[in-house]
């Protein structure tokens, strides 16, 4: 997986655990440019396991 979706998904999971609703979006529109469905399903991933945090 390329580096910049690596660092869009961490960027995300960010920007929703601290409630940053216009960060959130910005990046998950960059995010949906570039993401096949294997990213989206990391995406998903990691943000179940930060809540579960």
């Amino acid at each position: 997986m390329p580096s910049e979706l690596c660092q869009l998904i961490d960027g995300i999971v960010s920007a929703v655990r601290e409630g940053d609703d216009a960060r959130v979006g910005v990046l998950l529109e960059r995010f949906a440019d570039m993401a096949d469905a294997r990213a989206v399903f990391l995406l998903r991933l990691r943000l179940r396991q930060d809540m579960a945090e």
